[in-house]
Parts: structure tokens; C-alpha cells; sequence
């Protein structure tokens, strides 16, 4: 993620926040821009313009676009975002569908009778007669 920083010209403090803020393995700032703000160093106010305006602003717009690496979180997380927020009923039993196929929900289950039969006629030399010649 070194690589991003230099690209787009990053200051260490928005580096650190795109940083959190795309990491789903910090629960307490994946995805949440106010506390990612905060955890970055930027003062409660700016945090407050991150939350509104995050989507707005050019730095992290194309941070998004350079890392656009999605784990299955960030697919989850996008689902959760659409489910709560979107206007139409539609788009959100669509995204609820989507999460809960993610989460296994949905799995067809078909139940079936096998019946194997097993043969064994696998040869067995240590069991077959040896044949002995006397040599005289």
C-alpha cells in the first residue's frame, strides 16, 4: 500500500486514514470514516467532513480507485451499505439476498440414496499358491 501514497501524493495523515479505512481487519475503523479520521490524527471536526464528504473529496476518491483490491468484507460491507440506504425496496431484498448468499444462507439442499456396492478383486500375491520346483 506503500506504492499509493506516492502515486496520488498522499500526506502521512491521509495515508494512514485511507489506510484504516479500507482495512477489514480493524472492525473498530473498516469502514467507518469518523473513526478512521480520528485514528489518523485528524482533529473531530475534520473527522466530521470525512464522514460527509468522503466520497466528495478527490485524495480519497482515487485512493478507492488505487485500491481497488476488494476482500469478501469489503463486498459484505458495500451489500450492508446498499441494504440500509438504498431507495428503492427492490435494491434492498436485492442486496439482503446477496448478503445472506454470501453468509450461506440459501444453500439447495438435495437429498439423494446412494447405493455402492463394493468388490474386492484386487490380486493378492502373498495369498496365491506358490508353485515349488525341485531341482534334482
Amino acid at each position: 500500500m506503500g506504492d499509493i501514497q506516492k502515486k496520488i501524493k498522499l500526506t502521512p495523515r491521509q495515508y494512514r486514514f485511507v489506510e484504516l479505512w479500507l482495512d477489514p481487519t480493524n472492525k473498530k475503523t473498516f469502514a467507518n470514516t469518523y473513526q478512521a479520521g480520528l485514528e489518523a490524527g485528524f482533529s473531530k471536526s475534520y473527522a466530521k467532513v470525512l464522514t460527509s464528504d468522503a466520497v466528495n473529496l478527490d485524495w480519497v476518491k482515487e485512493a478507492k480507485k488505487q485500491l481497488a483490491v476488494y476482500e469478501p468484507e469489503h463486498i459484505y460491507r458495500g451489500f450492508q451499505d446498499v441494504a440500509t440506504s438504498a431507495k428503492q425496496d427492490r435494491d434492498k431484498l436485492k442486496a439482503l439476498e446477496l448478503m445472506g448468499k454470501a453468509r450461506g444462507m440459501f444453500i439447495d439442499r438435495v437429498q439423494s440414496q446412494v447405493e455402492v456396492k463394493f468388490v474386492n478383486d484386487v490380486p493378492r500375491p502373498e495369498l496365491e499358491k506358490k508353485e515349488v520346483i525341485d531341482v534334482d
